[in-house]
């Protein structure tokens, strides 16, 4: 538990670094930027 902590704290100060929960945030923004750039 403490060890996956640590994870969890590090991948919170640094987003950018790790994969997985930028990756989810990246998929989950496409279809919102395409829309908003399709109907700008």
């Amino acid at each position: 538990l403490k060890f996956g902590s640590k994870i969890f704290n590090v991948k919170h100060q640094i987003p950018h670094i790790t994969t997985e929960p930028p990756l989810e945030e990246t998929k989950a923004k496409v279809p919102q930027l395409v829309k908003d750039s399709i109907e700008s």
